[in-house]
């Protein structure tokens, strides 16, 4: 029903807007002059009106340091196999060919690419033996873990379940790189989580830091530790929306050795 509203909403939309718009008296202008040139040179004219791509400016989205991140750290460390859980999909197409990939989504992956495999998983119950994986991605998922948003089972501490799957999987030495939101702490149901900097972490006692990224989701500019925690702050308004994205490459503990 939300889908059938939707779509009746948009076409409503579009009527009025291509008789009372400018964009749309534009477009009636520019139909006219097509519809003259194309029946001279007997070519028939669909029309398919796109009135609300005109920007003046292309906007990038949220996640492209994220994907920046991700592919520079796959790069650079020559990692060559990578198990994604649930990030980007029009990442995959990019990344597959550089790595042997393979995504794990509680959605799977449609149409089927020859160019990399997809399976059907959730992130708690992750379809590989203990330790088994060398190099694993998951952006912008940990916060949605739980809440049920995009179909998967609904659960308080199921982002914790999470993590530790996270753990259970990924081999000695091996690679993690998360992204999530961060923030004061809260739920904003059912969007995601936001995370303070010392919960997350101590979502993953079996890894180790080696880079971080934080950005702000507006503006994508970089940000210090220092800005971070002045806009996490209990006295900031800007707390009050789920603006800062963490990027964090970690990589597990080795196993002491026991004589």
């Amino acid at each position: 029903m939300t889908d059938i509203l939707r779509k009746i909403y948009f076409a409503v939309k579009l009527k009025i807007d291509m008789y009372f718009s400018q964009t749309g008296r534009q477009y009636r202008d520019a139909l006219a002059r097509f519809e003259k040139w194309a029946a001279e040179d007997h070519v028939p004219i669909i029309k398919v009106p796109r009135l609300y791509d005109k920007q003046t400016v292309q906007k990038m989205p949220y996640y492209a340091p994220e994907l920046n991140f991700a592919t520079s750290i796959i790069i650079r460390e020559k990692i060559t196999r990578l198990v994604d859980v649930g990030s980007y999909v029009v990442w995959y197409p990019m990344i597959s060919a550089v790595v042997d990939l393979e995504t794990v989504d509680v959605r799977p992956t449609l149409p089927p690419m020859d160019m990399f495999k997809s399976r059907k998983g959730i992130i708690t119950a992750l379809p590989y033996p203990d330790e088994s994986v060398q190099a694993l991605s998951s952006l912008c998922v940990l916060e949605h873990v739980g809440l049920g948003r995009y179909g998967d089972p609904i659960g308080y501490n199921l982002d914790w379940d999470a993590a530790l799957e996270l753990g259970r999987v990924i081999m000695p030495g091996g690679h993690l790189i998360l992204s999530t939101m961060l923030g004061r702490k809260s739920i904003q149901f059912d969007a995601g989580r936001v995370y303070d900097i010392e919960s997350l972490l101590s979502m993953f006692p079996s890894f180790e830091i080696s880079e971080t990224m934080i950005y702000d989701m507006h503006t994508l500019e970089k940000m210090t530790e220092d800005e971070m925690y002045k806009m996490c702050s209990k006295d900031s308004a800007a707390n009050a929306l789920s603006r800062i994205f963490i990027c964090i490459y970690f990589r597990k503990k080795e196993k002491k050795q026991t004589c």
